[in-house]
């Protein structure tokens, strides 16, 4: 679900390999939770003028997941 989400940007704006992408997968998603991890990551990446990269979707899972831990339950979009 990933991959359809970073097919749909222009390839020159990412940088993430498919190994990438299989480990990000790993963890427990579903198509909304990517599809707002993978704008935010992009607004992210532009506001570095950079390329959308593992980190940045990294860092924006890492920080949902922070926020569901606090908040003690699920956190959607």
């Amino acid at each position: 679900m990933l991959t359809n989400f970073l097919d749909t940007l222009p390839q020159e704006s990412v940088e993430v390999s498919r190994e990438d992408i299989e480990e990000l997968m790993a963890r427990p998603m579903n198509g909304r939770q990517i599809k707002s991890a993978v704008k935010t990551a992009r607004i992210l990446a532009q506001s570095e003028c950079a390329k959308l990269g593992k980190g940045h979707l990294v860092l924006v899972l890492g920080l949902r997941e922070k926020a569901k831990t606090l908040m003690g339950g699920d956190v959607g979009a």
